[in-house]
Formats: structure tokens, C-alpha cells, sequence
């Protein structure tokens, strides 16, 4: 079996243990990820941190040992599925006649931990050593906030232990060819629930103030205010856009009553320079059109303030360097989402989100997918950031 070969089938395994952020219990994943340790002859170990939540870590020692290290992190879990929404089945890592590997994770995010040890598989065969140690760690929980992953792995003296140089994590992919993205911050995360409070009465009734109007107020509202930052760039990362989403509406108990309530669910990322006091004058304006009894509940309200600051993170210019040699450009920008970066970051360890792969966006889409020939040009990268991270001194 090639290389090639072999990389694609540890892919290929790795998406077809279906590790659901709710409900999985990781212990396949894990057993998975010490078979691949076991082929590098990297350390393994796995720390637990809640029952069903374990972090796995391997290490690949460097010829310098006593040089900070460097920290590859990417997260097991995945997103939920509709199953009848896909062509192939979601966890069979189908590979079709074009060279799709489908499935949930290609993209967000096992390709980057497949892509890891395989550039490290590569390397070792080439007989290559660096400098600096590589820890590569799996996190779970990260699609559901990271509260039972990696913000309770970095306070594990596991982790304290580490004293890390500089650290890679999931980035997002570009249409563009010849430039990908490097996250070097995050949005500010802001889950509202609206309620959305009326009348209740007969469902043949024609009733004022009911919730259902203020509903389609609301409603209105939000996606006045979503198109307005749409047309601000066409850019999809644009920084200084905010983006929000509905994510999920509820209400209701038969089809002849007019409900009392609907709540209103939002996904709301603002970018680092938001005036939040100005922001809150928003919603509360949101409330008020909509009428009376609409009110704005706080889920979420993550402030992120600590972006890794790139003019003095030697590693970033080591890195866009390897890639200007790719004939790359790298484009450093505020992320879209939040992701297990922050938890780093707010330790005040430099960390760079990154993902070396041109593709049609498909993260928590029906019918995710990588080409083939994308995820094998992604360890190519990989290897030559290794090398150049691992051998900065």
C-alpha cells in the first residue's frame, strides 16, 4: 500500500467512527487514535477529563527536548446529521467517481488530525527529526462550546506541564487556489432566545396581539439587520461583520390553539470592535418594534478578548514565509465562529486557527466532502510548516 494510500484509508476510518458531540462515548475513537500512535511510535496518553470526555495526546519528541514545544490541536467530535438528506451515507466515507470522500468531518474537522499524523508519518520515513517537540492532542466537545473539552484540558496539569512555543488549530478552508485564511482571533459569541409573548384563543379566531404577529415583526427585524451586514462585504470573513443566524424557533401545542409563546433561538457572532452598549440598544429596539411582551434572553455572551497578537509571534512569519514558498498567500483574519483557540489564547500561548484546503464550504453541511487530491496536497503543507515550525529555534 502507498502513502497516498494509506493516508487516504486512516481517513477514510477515522470519519466512519461517527464521534456525535451528545452522544458519543469516544472509547472507538480513542482506540482508533492508539493504533495510529502506536504506527508512529509516538508517546500516547489520554487524560479524562469527565466520564465520556477524554483528551487524547501524542507526542513526537523533539532532538531539542527542552525548547518549548509545539501544540497541533484538532477536535474528535462532530456535528449532528439528517441522514435522508445525503447521497451517501454519512459516516461510510464514500469515495465517488470524481474522488469525493464524503462525509460528516471531512472538513470541520478530522481531515486536520488525519493530516497531522500523516506529515509526521512522512517525515519520520524520510528520517527527519526536529528540534522541537510536536504534542498533538484530540479534544472532545469542541462542536458543543468546548466546556467538557478544552477549557477544562487546559487547566489539567497534563497540559500546564506542556510549555508551549506556539500552537495550530482548525481553520477554514478557501475558494481561493492560491491564498488561505490564518485565524489569528474570534467573534465575540451571543446567543439571544427571544420570547415572544400574545393572545391565546381559538385557532379560528382572528385575535389581536397575538405572538404569531409579533413574531413576523420580529422576525423582520432580524433579517433586515442580517441583509444590511451581508451587503457590508462580499467577503464571507469579513471581520468587521456581524453575522446572525435563527437557528431554531418553538412554540405551540395544537393546530386549533393560538399559542401563548414563541421562542426565538439565535446564533450571533460580533466582531472584536462591537460597541456592546450600542449592540444592546439593538436588540432591545428589536424587542420594542415587535411589541409588547418581546423580550431577549442571554444564552451565550463569550467575550473574546485576548487575539494572538501576530507582530510579535515569531512562528506567524515562519509560517506565512513556508507558504509564500507554496506560492501561497496567507491572510490573517478574525474567525467567522469561535473555536477551542480561545481557551488557548486567553493563557496567553500564541495559536494560529489554519486548514490547508481549497474547497466549496461545506462545514455542517448536507453532503460534506473532500477531494481526495486536497486532502493529500493538505500533508504536503503540513510537512513543509513542520519542518520550519519545528526547527525555528
Amino acid at each position: 500500500m502507498s502513502l497516498d494510500e494509506l493516508a487516504v484509508k486512516n481517513f477514510q476510518k477515522y470519519i466512519q467512527i461517527p464521534t456525535l458531540s451528545q452522544t458519543t462515548d469516544y472509547v472507538d475513537c480513542v482506540e482508533f487514535l492508539r493504533g495510529q500512535a502506536q504506527s508512529l511510535n509516538l508517546s500516547f496518553e489520554v487524560i479524562q477529563l469527565k466520564p465520556k470526555r477524554p483528551v487524547v495526546m501524542m507526542k513526537w519528541i523533539g532532538l531539542q527536548p527542552d525548547l518549548p514545544c509545539i501544540f497541533l490541536n484538532s477536535h474528535m467530535d462532530v456535528v449532528p446529521v439528517e441522514e435522508e438528506q445525503w447521497t451517501y451515507p454519512p459516516f461510510d466515507a464514500h469515495i465517488d467517481e470524481e474522488g469525493r470522500i464524503f462525509g460528516r468531518g471531512t472538513q470541520d474537522m478530522k481531515i486536520v488530525g488525519i493530516q497531522y499524523l500523516e506529515a509526521i508519518r512522512r517525515l519520520q520515513l524520510d528520517g527527519i527529526r526536529l528540534a522541537r517537540t510536536l504534542v498533538v492532542t484530540f479534544v472532545p466537545d469542541e462542536e458543543i462550546g468546548g466546556q467538557e473539552g478544552m477549557k477544562l484540558f487546559v487547566q489539567t496539569p497534563e497540559f500546564k506541564s506542556l510549555n508551549i512555543a506556539f500552537g495550530l488549530d482548525e481553520g477554514c478552508g478557501s475558494s481561493n487556489p492560491k491564498l488561505l485564511y490564518l485565524f489569528y482571533g474570534e467573534k465575540h459569541k451571543w446567543s439571544l432566545r427571544f420570547h415572544v409573548t400574545g393572545s391565546v384563543g381559538h385557532g379560528s379566531l382572528n385575535m389581536e396581539n397575538t405572538a404569531g404577529e409579533k413574531l413576523a415583526r420580529l422576525l423582520r427585524s432580524l433579517y433586515d439587520f442580517r441583509t444590511e451586514e451581508m451587503e457590508k462585504s462580499q467577503a464571507p470573513y469579513h471581520t468587521d461583520v456581524t453575522s446572525l443566524n435563527v437557528t431554531k424557533i418553538e412554540g405551540g401545542q395544537q393546530d386549533n390553539v393560538i399559542p401563548s409563546e414563541f421562542q426565538v433561538t439565535t446564533d450571533i457572532r460580533l466582531p472584536p470592535n462591537v460597541n456592546l452598549e450600542a449592540w444592546n440598544e439593538i436588540v432591545q429596539n428589536w424587542c420594542s418594534k415587535a411589541g409588547d411582551g418581546v423580550w431577549a434572553e442571554q444564552l451565550v455572551c463569550e467575550i473574546i478578548d485576548k487575539p494572538t497578537d501576530i507582530n510579535k509571534t515569531p512562528f506567524y512569519q515562519v509560517l506565512v514565509d513556508t507558504l509564500k514558498q507554496m506560492d501561497i498567500t496567507a491572510v490573517p483574519i478574525i474567525s467567522m465562529a469561535v473555536s477551542d483557540s480561545r481557551f488557548i489564547r486567553n493563557l496567553n500561548i500564541p495559536i494560529l486557527g489554519f486548514s490547508p484546503l481549497t474547497c466549496e464550504m461545506l462545514i455542517h453541511q448536507h453532503n460534506e466532502y473532500v477531494d481526495k487530491a486536497e486532502f493529500l496536497a493538505g500533508i504536503t503543507f503540513y510537512i513543509a510548516i513542520f519542518k520550519a515550525i519545528g526547527n525555528k529555534v
